[in-house]
């Protein structure tokens, strides 16, 4: 890869508001009730991430500020991977 300058990289995103998944209801519950299930498992600020969130991260991956960086896999997910073993849903 270091020939061609390519580097590969991925992210893990958290629950972002609002997705294509507003138009699906689960277990007869209505895409408000199942964002706001899950709000409090993202310990970072309570709340579910924006796709502006994601995409500044996925910008900067893509950046020369991270020419260095590559075979990583971000986790942006407001700290859900280092709480969810306490997570009661």
């Amino acid at each position: 890869m270091q020939s061609t300058g390519i580097r590969v990289n991925a992210i893990n995103p958290a629950t972002v508001k609002p997705t294509s998944l507003e138009q699906f209801y689960f277990y007869g519950e209505g895409i408000e009730q199942i964002y706001a299930k899950y709000e409090h498992i993202h310990p970072l600020h309570g709340r579910n991430s924006t796709a502006e969130e994601q995409a500044r991260t996925i910008m900067f991956l893509a950046s020369p500020a991270a020419s260095f960086i590559t075979g990583q896999y971000v986790k942006v997910d407001g700290g859900y991977s280092l709480y969810r073993s306490k997570v009661v849903y």
